[in-house]
């Protein structure tokens, strides 16, 4: 009985790699079959979004100061915000101003600082010598929001025009508002609260409950 010859011993490791592969192979086929990755759609979330809280900035301090507080209900409103306003510095026409807008359970809505005495020297703060006159220009500074404002009395925006003028004063809407959204703002007629913020020059908000937006500066004569 004639047997085939022995394969040359160089080949045998290719061979055997052939006979490894194969079985190998055969086994994958053998086995349960691997699901295809699907990729899952993240569920649609239910959780409502938030506002976070803002805190009321601190008073200012200084050798002469002075807070007052306004209750101011706008037209229809069931209920009234708290504007406290607070001024402080070295002396009594200079240094800092705070204002805050509260709604009736007292959760602040607004608060801004930084404002400076000086500049506002030739408006709300004009007659400001002594800590009891910086008292009345505070209380006249948190008192200008009246029951009647609202975003209709905004200027229009007109086709073409850079932003809306009210005779030759322009209004400043805030950085990234459309003409659009300025439009659709000034048509909802909502509660407006303004307040002067420099020398010539009032920030106006649109109040839609607890929610003030601010819309832009309207600029008068200083």
């Amino acid at each position: 009985m004639s047997t085939s010859p022995a394969a040359p011993k160089g080949n045998r490791p290719m061979r055997n790699i052939l006979i490894a592969a194969t079985l190998a192979l055969s086994l994958a086929a053998c086995g349960p079959k691997a699901e295809p990755k699907v990729e899952e759609t993240p569920a649609a979330s239910t959780s409502t979004t938030t506002v976070s809280a803002i805190a009321a900035l601190p008073d200012p301090t200084g050798a002469c100061a002075a807070t007052a507080t306004h209750t101011w209900t706008p037209q229809g409103a069931t209920a009234g915000y708290t504007i406290t306003g607070a001024a402080a510095g070295p002396t009594c026409n200079t240094g800092e101003a705070v204002i805050t807008v509260r709604n009736a359970a007292g959760k602040v809505l607004l608060s801004q600082g930084g404002h400076d005495v000086g500049v506002m020297s030739n408006t709300v703060f004009s007659m400001a010598v002594s800590p009891e006159s910086l008292k009345a220009a505070v209380a006249d500074w948190v008192s200008s929001a009246h029951a009647d404002d609202a975003t209709g009395q905004l200027p229009e925006w007109k086709p073409g025009d850079a932003q809306p003028t009210s005779g030759e004063f322009p209004f400043y809407p805030e950085e990234g508002m459309t003409q659009a959204q300025y439009g659709a703002i000034r048509a909802a007629n909502k509660p407006m609260f303004c307040h002067v913020q420099g020398g010539e020059s009032m920030a106006c908000y649109a109040v839609d409950g607890d929610v003030l937006t601010k819309v832009g500066l309207q600029s008068f004569p200083g």
